[in-house]
């Protein structure tokens, strides 16, 4: 993945980027379903510490209480990001979420 955009009104874009540096759409190929949340923000991180990049979208915001989500990417696996919200505890808060951010404080991974 080279390119991830959220929105507020429309369903989360994402995009790899081809030899010629244009931009494709990848959701369907991901198998990223479509999702009527409202979409705020966006953290791509390391989530399950499995050496692939995995997406936290904020849901909500202005717009409703609602989960947030975790995208778990088994790109490398299975071929699809999948959402792995309703086991995660903590990236299943339903709330008025606007954005994220991740650290790993202690660098343990």
């Amino acid at each position: 993945m080279d390119l991830a955009l959220t929105n507020a009104s429309m369903d989360d874009s994402f995009f790899r980027q081809l030899p010629d540096h244009t931009f494709a759409s990848a959701n369907a190929l991901w198998g990223i379903a479509s999702d009527s949340r409202a979409h705020w923000g966006i953290v791509a991180a390391d989530f399950h510490n499995d050496d692939d990049i995995d997406e936290f979208v904020a849901n909500g915001g202005w717009k409703s209480i609602v989960s947030n989500q975790i995208l778990r990417n088994d790109l490398n696996e299975g071929g699809i990001f999948f959402d792995a919200s309703p086991g995660a505890l903590d990236f299943n808060l339903i709330a008025r979420s606007f954005s994220a951010a991740a650290l790993d404080h202690d660098n343990d991974g």
